[in-house]
């Protein structure tokens, strides 16, 4: 008891010494990784898209060269219609001339127009109007259905005429009542009509009774 002893007690951060080791136990190793099976699906391959490469532009085929017969035809092609041109346009306006004159004329003789006024006559489609004249001769229409009196001129579509329908007519506008006027000049009141046949027209003078006609010279 005359001595001391130091006795080392364990550090409170030493873990205290385990009882018995436990016994060890084998591992039991671990199941090896079953085999994936193979599909028996066939496999479809999508063909992936091939980029359309843009067209390559194709340069424009030079111009046809013309001939020179066509050439030529299309030169006088065009020549022919500014003839034309000018032709329609002289003829448009000789033709506003002539009605100028001929309302000059129908003025000088009082409102009297001579069967050659054709033009101005067709112009007065419908209205009344005095025309006067050298009576001719007498004709008939293709049917026989109207008589016309008949004034001269060359064209017989440039000239006005008197116009009755047979059917009718009174006995003094008959043919026979009518024959002795011929040669004579005469004046004719009615309505003028309008006769068209192949792109053509003249103008009538419809008279229906004896007092539609005058006796000058």
């Amino acid at each position: 008891l005359g001595s001391w002893q130091w006795i080392r007690k364990p550090s409170r951060t030493e873990p205290p010494a385990l009882a018995e080791a436990a016994p060890t136990v084998p591992e039991t190793p671990a199941p090896a990784p079953k085999p994936r099976l193979k599909s028996t699906k066939p496999v479809v391959m999508t063909p992936v898209p091939q980029a359309t490469p843009p067209p390559t532009a194709q340069p424009a085929p030079p111009p046809a060269r013309v001939s020179d017969e066509t050439e030529r035809t299309n030169r006088r092609i065009a020549e022919l219609s500014a003839q034309l041109a000018g032709a329609e346009q002289q003829a448009e306006q000789q033709a506003t001339e002539t009605l100028a004159d001929q309302q000059a004329a129908v003025d000088r003789q009082g409102g009297v127009f001579s069967p050659a006024h054709c033009e101005l006559l067709l112009e007065n489609d419908g209205e009344e109007v005095t025309v006067q004249g050298h009576f001719e001769t007498i004709a008939f229409s293709g049917t026989g259905k109207t008589l016309y009196l008949l004034f001269p001129g060359d064209d017989e579509w440039k000239s006005a005429r008197g116009s009755v329908g047979v059917s009718k007519a009174p006995a003094d506008l008959s043919e026979q009542a009518l024959r002795p006027l011929v040669g004579k000049t005469i004046r004719l009141r009615g309505k003028v009509e309008v006769q068209k046949s192949y792109k053509r027209a003249r103008p009538l003078i419809v008279l229906t009774d004896r007092a539609a006609i005058e006796v000058v010279e």
